[in-house]
């Protein structure tokens, strides 16, 4: 945890978020609306984490001239994970979602994304991680503006 003034700016989470939806999520964000940076370290999928961005991003409330306001944690410029599970295609789709909901609702560009993952080395599972990697690591490139990462590591 790292705060600006009464404001946190970074959230760092190590350990288990099973069991996080992505309601959760978006309470987290909704109420942390500063953040700046989010590191994750856990065994689980981060779908629900993307999800939850999201559905916070899409709260922000109508001005009088009938302009939106940003999304909730419009300054958020970093997220890092790295989960000891493997990649799944619903965490990219859900990510790819938010970021281009967010880009849509007038969000800055994350600077940086990176999505490590811990797995057994398994031939099949490695053959996916690689698809899923070309599918959505260019899209994800053109959404944000720094440096994207998708990383695995076999066990």
């Amino acid at each position: 945890l790292r705060p600006a003034g009464n404001h946190l700016v970074r959230l760092s989470i190590r350990g288990s978020q099973e069991g996080a939806l992505a309601d959760d999520w978006a309470a987290v964000f909704r109420t942390l609306t500063v953040l700046e940076e989010i590191e994750l370290e856990g065994r689980e999928s981060s779908a629900a984490f993307w999800l939850g961005l999201e559905a916070a991003s899409g709260e922000s409330e109508t001005t009088v001239a009938g302009d939106r306001s940003p999304p909730t944690c419009p300054r958020l410029r970093s997220v890092v994970y790295e989960l000891t599970c493997e990649m799944d295609e619903a965490t990219l789709v859900a990510a790819v979602g938010c970021l281009e909901y967010r880009e849509m609702r007038g969000a800055a560009a994350l600077e940086e994304l990176k999505m490590a993952y811990h797995a057994y080395g398994e031939p099949e599972l490695v053959a996916e991680f690689v698809m899923l990697t070309e599918r959505y690591v260019p899209r994800l490139r053109e959404l944000v503006k720094g440096r994207v990462s998708l990383d695995r590591e076999d066990w």
